[in-house]
């Protein structure tokens, strides 16, 4: 390609290790905010349909419904393995108020029957003050 003195340009030139890097931050910085996005609005429509339903059917949108909605959507964001723990600090980013009034047993509730379900994968066992660990279901 010719540039303004009419000499071609090598454009390895044009191209440095810098704007490499510059250009691969930003696509996986749009990457990962399409994806957060997906999620969220993939859980806001489940918590939706549930919602209906219950009202379909004449009954009353049950908080374990709604715990199951949340702790569903915080396992798409922490870090795999994780623990108990680290589903109520993404609750707490995502559904505040249903972090602070969630009842521990019914946690514990929701985490076995997702772990019955397949959907995630108990990977160690938790005894005494250790928490269980653990990852995603295949």
């Amino acid at each position: 390609m010719a540039n303004k003195s009419g000499k071609e340009r090598d454009m390895s030139e044009g191209f440095k290790e810098v704007d490499y890097k510059k250009l691969k931050k930003e696509v996986e910085a749009r990457y990962k905010k399409v994806l957060k996005e997906a999620k969220d609005e993939h859980f806001e429509a489940l918590e939706a349909i549930e919602k209906i339903w219950a009202i379909m059917n004449h009954s009353k949108v049950s908080s374990y419904g709604l715990l199951g909605a949340a702790v569903k959507k915080a396992i798409m964001l922490v870090p795999v393995p994780f623990t108990r723990k680290d589903i109520v600090g993404a609750m707490q980013l995502q559904s505040p108020e249903l972090a602070r009034n969630h009842n521990h047993n019914s946690l514990g509730s929701c985490l076995r029957l997702l772990k019955k379900e397949g959907v995630i994968v108990e990977i160690e066992a938790g005894q005494g003050s250790r928490p269980a660990v653990y990852e995603l279901g295949k």
